[in-house]
């Protein structure tokens, strides 16, 4: 390497070098390779190109796309580049600009399917569902789907309930996560496509593993040329005891669905053992559910992370002690950011409904339910049980001045049995909405109550119910309204019909705050025995069906038998104050009792290892 920082004196050959390791998906190498021909006259739009593209890959996406203006200011002709330009600005979120670029590289190169493919995903994340449908459909009739589509046509298929089409893509998945195990190519699609595709719990733990490989790769690489953070200076049994630090951190402190979960939870910390801090990361935006939060911290903290060694950098400079990951394998995580050992100890909790990968965090909080103990081999992390469900809830939440039934569920009368789902409607499966027509075919005087925000999935769900021999007005469709309303007009509903796969969440505990039975099946993966956990964390076990009949006879039962309906939601009722699942105080409780159990093992020199309250202290 010479004086000025360049590996290669000849621009050419360091030009094909960049591209090289670019595609490798070497950024650490990019970088490196590129930035000594920054400010020299050599400077050429091909590494423009590259240098953007790396910088994107560490979230720098300002700067990327400052270098991708500039390549195309050098090369406007070249559509390719148009496209990473709009590939950018996607993952910054400006939709517009990237809908600019997109449509500028399509000028140039009417017939490049990639081109089409990318704004596609635009449109998708634009809110434009049905266009961005159409648009994936034409293009599908030149070229196969690109891998990199295949997560957004995962979802938009099935929020459209475009059920065909759906079972298509799962395939085009299978069919890559197969290439991908077998070594033939490099996993592009996050873990949480398992989780609504597959029943399988193993193939998603195999899914958290190939996503964070690169990541791993990176993290390796920059270890071996000492670009790490140095070992913090390990606890020791004097420290047993001490007052913790505590660090949350989250790219979603603001209205987030599971945000909701944790709203009130921080304030019951006991602050003479714990120190709180919130750490924000991608989000930084003020709301007033981020003020709600930081209100319960003893500070709430920006975390930028141009790369990944700063983001870890910003973290070792609060000298947290236990460092809690609230995001897992979704958008906008920074759990790779553990990678670098920024604090004492790791943990993911909450945020991801599936296994994480080995190597990433210490610990995964989990509970019984969600984790069985015959399936601790598909979890990478090391687990810490929960004695109840692993899942927090917010015993403050505020539900609406009540809404009349006509208001919410015109033209229904009183002598009609509400069944109903406000899960999203990708979660709605062929099989799930099988057994519900049946369900329906049952009990005639009943009507079943979905939450679908486009006309095109609307229309669809009735087609299906029309081939199921039900009449299609028996599906009545909820408008969206504020949180509080919802929770006002969800007690119209008799009984809550829980999806399969991907079971309710938050909805779940959400409908039985308002006081609405919930009728679950148990499930084979996380994702989809949340709703068991929480049940029985209700003290209603009973409402868990161990399959599609026994959920279809206890659905049926339950609406032509008022009485134990009755008794049903008297114990959903009381479910607020005698059992465990809102007990927040109480749960914050349990969480201390596991950090401080974590925390003695590190003091001790011991690797970690499973945690079941109570847990030994030696």
């Amino acid at each position: 390497q010479k004086a000025d920082g360049r590996v290669l004196d000849h621009p050419i050959l360091a030009t094909l070098l960049i591209r090289c390791r670019r595609l490798q998906e070497r950024f650490d190498d990019t970088l490196r390779l590129v930035e000594p021909w920054f400010h020299t006259p050599e400077y050429n739009a091909s590494m423009m190109v590259d240098h953007g593209l790396a910088l994107a890959a560490y979230r720098a996406f300002d700067q990327a796309l400052s270098r991708l203006d500039a390549a195309l200011v050098a090369d406007p002709s070249d559509a390719q580049a148009w496209c990473h330009a709009a590939a950018i600005a996607v993952q910054a979120n400006e939709l517009t600009a990237a809908l600019r670029y997109v449509d500028q590289a399509l000028t140039l190169a009417p017939d490049l399917v990639q081109a089409t493919y990318l704004r596609a995903d635009i449109l998708d994340a634009q809110g434009e569902q049905e266009a961005a449908f159409q648009l994936y459909q034409t293009a599908h009739n030149d070229a196969p789907w690109p891998v990199i589509s295949l997560s957004t046509l995962m979802m938009l298929t099935r929020r459209l309930i475009e059920w065909p089409m759906a079972a298509q893509v799962d395939q085009a998945i299978l069919e890559h996560w197969n290439q991908a195990m077998a070594g033939q190519c490099r996993s592009q699609l996050p873990p949480f496509v398992a989780l609504v595709t597959s029943d399988d719990q193993t193939l998603a733990r195999q899914a958290a593993d190939m996503i964070v490989a690169p990541s791993i790769a990176a993290y390796q690489s920059r270890r071996a040329q000492g670009l790490t953070l140095p070992p913090l200076a390990p606890a020791t049994a004097a420290d047993r005891n001490r007052k913790l630090r505590l660090g949350y951190m989250s790219s979603d402190f603001n209205h987030h669905a599971g945000m909701h979960l944790v709203a009130s939870m921080f304030q019951h910390h006991d602050r003479q053992h714990f120190d709180v801090l919130g750490l924000a990361v991608g989000d930084h935006s003020d709301n007033s559910m981020r003020q709600r939060i930081a209100s319960q911290m003893d500070r709430m903290v920006d975390i930028h992370d141009p790369s990944p060694l700063e983001g870890a950098q910003a973290i070792r400079d609060l000298n947290l002690d236990i460092l809690i990951d609230l995001r897992g394998f979704t958008a906008e995580s920074r759990i790779h950011l553990c990678l670098d050992r920024p604090a004492h100890l790791h943990v993911t909790w909450l945020g991801y409904p599936g296994p994480v990968a080995a190597q990433v965090v210490d610990y995964q909080i989990v509970d019984q339910f969600v984790a069985p103990a015959d399936c601790q081999e598909d979890f990478g992390a090391a687990l810490a049980y929960m004695p109840t469900t692993y899942q927090m809830t917010d015993n403050q939440q505020t539900i609406g001045e009540p809404l009349s039934r006509d208001a919410v569920l015109p033209g229904v009368t009183v002598d009609h049995f509400v069944f109903a789902c406000f899960c999203q409607t990708y979660k709605i499966q062929p099989e799930s909405f099988a057994c519900w027509m049946d369900i329906l075919a049952h009990v005639p005087q009943s009507v079943l109550w979905l939450w679908a925000d486009t006309a095109a999935a609307q229309t669809n769900l009735r087609a299906h119910a029309e081939a199921a021999g039900i009449d299609p007005e028996r599906l009545v469709f909820a408008s969206g309204l504020p949180k509080e309303q919802h929770m006002a007009r969800v007690l119209h509903a008799d009984l809550i019909l829980d999806t399969w796969r991907y079971g309710g969440h938050v909805t779940t505990s959400d409908m039985l705050w308002a006081g609405v039975p919930v009728l679950a099946k148990q499930g084979t993966h996380f994702a989809s025995r949340v709703s068991q956990s929480l049940l029985y964390a209700a003290g209603l076990p009973d409402l868990v069906a161990v399959d599609a009949a026994a959920y279809r006879d206890k659905a049926v039962t339950l609406a032509m038998d008022p009485t134990a309906l009755h008794a049903v939601r008297d114990r959903v009722a009381q479910a607020r104050t005698a059992h465990a699942l809102f007990d927040t105080q109480g749960r914050v409780q349990h969480l201390e009792q596991l950090y401080r159990h974590m925390w003695h093992r590190y003091c001790a020199g011991k690797a970690p290892a499973t945690i079941t309250l109570p847990a030994d202290d030696a």
